[in-house]
């Protein structure tokens, strides 16, 4: 190789290279610039104002396709849903079309998930637009997600258990079509204890929408098998429950907590037939 032909190769080693560096630090700022946007943007659409509320829950929409990861554009939405203390049928049909959609990129982040569950099963407690039955349906598959614990309280990782005992009661005996097995004395037994613990901590500790929520969620177990409990146990027991639900009573006026109060006013109302009669 000549000189010449050598100073020509090493001029275009050269530019080359500089051409690369140029590459690379004009790659670096669409990157930078990329991500700034995508920030600005999603920090945009999380937290919407002054629009109608199908106008919030649209941007926000655009900020967890963004980062579906990120656990606050969901909350966000269910606090858009929560407004008014009701979670309708549709918003519900909604809320669950975007979990199945995002489903898989959720559960990357166990703990945020798993949060995210509890918050919503505790709303179908309370909030969903069905009777004490149709809610507690709803929310127990929730609950089954709600592991780990790493952020819950100890009262409500006693109530997800007692939740979840009792969805187990009622899938076992009363949701099974054409079951004719009957759960066993002992069983009763301890359904009915860890129920009254699960009250007292309600009682002492808890927030009045979600203790008249698990309330509520009681008056359909017994309605259809409190006359098998009286039998299987004293009858007193079952009565010394029903006591305990009839003290679950609040001042509170949130719309929430008068809907509850008023369906355990009319359930009380009632004559139940496993009651004590003086």
């Amino acid at each position: 190789m000549t000189n010449k032909q050598l100073c020509r190769h090493i001029r275009r080693i050269r530019f080359n290279s500089a051409l690369a560096a140029i590459l690379l630090v004009v790659a670096a700022a669409l990157l930078t610039g990329s991500f700034l946007v995508t920030d600005h943007c999603y920090n945009t659409w999380i937290e919407p104002t002054g629009e109608s509320a199908a106008g919030q829950v649209n941007s926000i929409l655009r900020a967890i396709r963004l980062r579906p990861t990120q656990p606050e554009g969901y909350h966000n939405i269910l606090d858009i849903y929560l407004q008014d203390g009701l979670l309708t049928e549709a918003e519900d049909a909604a809320f669950r079309e975007l979990l199945n959609e995002q489903q898989g990129r959720i559960n990357k982040r166990p703990d945020e998930a798993a949060a995210l569950y509890r918050r919503l099963a505790f709303s179908y407690i309370t909030c969903y637009d069905a009777n004490a039955e149709g809610r507690l349906k709803k929310a127990y598959s929730y609950f089954e997600l709600t592991q780990p614990y790493s952020d819950a309280t100890e009262l409500e990782v006693t109530a997800i258990d007692t939740y979840l005992a009792v969805g187990n009661y009622f899938s076992e005996y009363i949701w099974l079509t054409g079951s004719l097995r009957q759960p066993t004395t002992s069983e009763i037994e301890t359904l009915v204890k860890q129920l009254s613990g699960t009250l007292d901590g309600y009682q002492q500790n808890g927030a009045d929408e979600e203790r008249l929520g698990f309330v509520c969620c009681l008056m359909p177990l017994l309605d259809v098998h409190g006359g098998l409990w009286a039998e299987r146990l004293q009858a007193e027991t079952v009565a010394e429950l029903t006591m305990k639900l009839s003290q679950q009573t609040t001042n509170g006026t949130t719309p929430v907590t008068a809907r509850l109060q008023a369906e355990l006013a009319l359930w009380l109302d009632q004559e139940h037939p496993w009651e004590v009669t003086p």
